[in-house]
Parts: structure tokens; C-alpha cells; sequence
């Protein structure tokens, strides 16, 4: 008999704990494998066969069959905002966005960078090589970016 609360009972039901991500058995409540974090898991992100772990400023992309890591990368912002791409993850924060691959290599990346009260977006490739960079005007004392790309959005809850 299926089991109703599942689809496809090869894959395992995730969550997180406290420093760590549970993947456990639907059928049998068999722990399959556990993967310890540093800090709290913000996201999880279903990518194909592969579950996104969003941290602060950290991504981790985890196998959903074993649980071995294809990709751990520091982000060198506070991560507010997510979405799945193909092959990958988007992510944003106050301070830029960043293009990953389920390999860990950096697609494109965009940050802010203030000159004095001057503020602009840098746009770099996946080799740091700048491709543009435009003014913007504005406080990024308080900027919480929402995300739209490739017609998936992002928003993060923002604190009043």
C-alpha cells in the first residue's frame, strides 16, 4: 500500500535540528544519514537529487541518498533571501548575490561596494573577473534585497 503522506519513498524526509540535518527513513523512521552544520540551517532547497542547506552566510549542498557533501562554501554576506536555479542556488543579502552550482563553482556573483557616501553593485564571473558596475543611490544601512531571477522569487520576512 503507497504511503500517503509520500511520493517517491526512495527519498528520505529531512529536517534540521540544532547543528545538524536529519535524514531519516518515511517508511521505517530509520535514521539514513546525519550531517552536522555550524550554526542554525535558515533553508532547506530541494535541487534535483541534492537539498541546499542555507546558513548565515554559508551554503552547503548535501546528496539526499547518502548525505555527502558536493558543495561547502562561505558566502562572504549575511544570506537573507534564496531560490533554486537550474543546476544550482541563488542567493542574496544586504551586501550582494551570489550564483552557485551544485559543483560549488561560483557562477556570477554581485556585491554592494561604498566609496565614501558613493555606493555601487559590482557585477564579477565565476572567475572574479568584473564584468560591470553600476551606481545606485540609496542607505544600505537597512537593506534587505528580495531576489527575482530566471522567474523565481525570493523574499525575505522582514522585521519591522
Amino acid at each position: 500500500m503507497p504511503e500517503p503522506y509520500r511520493t517517491d519513498a526512495t527519498l528520505p524526509l529531512v529536517w534540521t535540528v540544532k547543528d545538524a540535518v536529519l535524514a531519516v527513513d518515511a517508511a521505517t523512521g530509520e535514521l539514513r544519514w546525519r550531517h552536522d552544520v555550524r550554526g542554525v540551517v535558515r533553508k532547506l532547497l530541494p535541487v534535483g537529487d541534492h537539498v541546499a542547506l542555507v546558513l548565515r552566510d554559508a551554503l552547503e549542498i548535501v546528496d539526499l541518498a547518502t548525505g555527502e557533501v558536493s558543495c561547502a562554501m562561505d558566502v562572504p554576506f549575511p544570506i537573507t533571501a534564496a531560490i533554486v536555479t537550474l543546476g544550482g542556488i541563488v542567493a542574496a543579502g544586504p551586501e550582494g548575490a551570489i550564483s552557485v552550482g551544485l559543483d560549488g563553482d561560483v557562477r556570477w556573483s554581485v556585491t554592494q561596494r561604498c566609496r565614501g557616501s558613493k555606493h555601487s553593485l559590482v557585477m564579477e564571473d565565476g572567475f572574479g573577473e568584473e564584468g560591470w558596475t553600476e551606481a545606485v543611490a540609496g542607505s544600505m544601512d537597512r537593506h534587505v534585497p528580495g531576489l527575482l531571477h530566471e522567474g523565481h522569487v525570493a523574499q525575505p520576512d522582514i522585521a519591522e
